[in-house]
């Protein structure tokens, strides 16, 4: 046993690696929904269901695979989200639904993001995405900052909806 963990520790330092100081570890991750304190959003679409409002900008938060935000059929590029948190994060990747998430003819009657700018605190970095369901964009040096504005610059499709529709972003 003791052979054992003299080698273990003769290992430590190939296994160490750099570390970041402890509050950015604690806050650096895709966004996490219990850090967002608001959504905002350039327009919202009046289309409702079932009586309620279809495309709230809280949709994009609220862990309901089937609700979307999406904005108004006038307000396609250009359009943008702004997620508020509730101290400062490092954002390294944000994954997001493209068009709305109900189910496939929901998901073609929405546009859908085509490229996206992300900004947070004076960064912003501009990503092209293929016209596909589930979406990522990874950032190095992440984004920092204490609210993230996603702008949608281009859209694939027509919506019959509104004008871009996203379902989740994390």
């Amino acid at each position: 046993m003791a052979r054992m963990i003299r080698a273990l520790r003769s290992l430590l330092p190939v296994l160490a690696v750099p570390a970041l100081p402890l509050a950015a570890q604690a806050e650096r991750a895709t966004i996490a929904h219990d850090h967002v304190r608001q959504v905002q959003a350039s327009s919202t679409a009046a289309t409702e269901f079932e009586g309620r409002p279809m495309f709230e900008p809280r949709h994009l938060v609220d862990d309901r695979g089937w609700s979307a935000w999406g904005s108004r059929p006038d307000d396609r590029d250009g359009a943008w989200v702004r997620l508020e948190f509730d101290s400062v994060q490092y954002v390294d990747e944000v994954r997001f639904v493209a068009g709305h998430n109900r189910d496939h003819t929901f998901y073609k009657a929405c546009g859908r993001p085509a490229r996206i700018r992300f900004s947070a605190g004076d960064q912003s970095q501009v990503v092209d995405f293929k016209d596909l369901y589930e979406q990522s964009a990874r950032f190095d040096p992440p984004l920092v900052g204490g609210a993230l504005t996603v702008t949608i610059e281009s859209v694939h499709g027509t919506s019959k909806h509104g004008g871009v529709c996203m379902s989740a972003i994390t």
